[in-house]
């Protein structure tokens, strides 16, 4: 220990000694470590990034059902504008407009199609040959693979 620490700690430890206790040092005396803000900035850029990350991801996933929504706000406020004009022609077309989307939404798209794949079956991803040499037929599941392996299992026993 230095001696301009102990010179230091004398003031504060006379009058234990006068009192008469033994006061000894020993040991390495630091001073307190200042505050450094350096933790709360490297959590700050931590979560900053965080943010950003999950923010992108929510946009990427958000994406199609805001481009989705814009086409249908977009398309109520042609069919609205349309309804309100004066002519009688033009309200008319604008809500067989209305009927035809709302007929093709909901009929079409969530009842017939749905029917008619249920009806064909599996004949629905039916292609012709020519279609068949011309586009790769991968093999996702793998039961090609296991087919192969298990005819080597039977090559290799025999």
């Amino acid at each position: 220990m230095k001696y301009s620490t102990v010179d230091k700690l004398d003031p504060a430890v006379s009058a234990a000694r006068a009192a008469g206790a033994e006061v000894e040092f020993s040991g390495a005396v630091y001073p307190k470590p200042g505050r450094s803000d350096s933790p709360e900035l490297i959590g700050l850029l931590v979560a900053l990034v965080i943010l950003v990350l999950t923010f992108g991801s929510l946009v990427a996933v958000g994406l199609p059902i805001v481009t989705a929504m814009s086409g249908v706000i977009v398309s109520l406020m042609g069919m609205t504008a349309v309804a309100l004009t004066g002519d009688p022609i033009i309200k008319s077309i604008g809500f067989s407009f209305a009927i035809g989307v709302l007929i093709d939404a909901f009929v079409v798209r969530l009842t017939l199609v749905p029917a008619v794949m249920a009806i064909i079956g599996a004949k629905i991803w039916y292609h012709p040959r020519w279609y068949g040499r011309n586009v790769p037929d991968p093999d996702i599941e793998g039961e090609r693979l296991n087919q192969r392996l298990a005819e080597n299992d039977q090559l290799a026993c025999v």
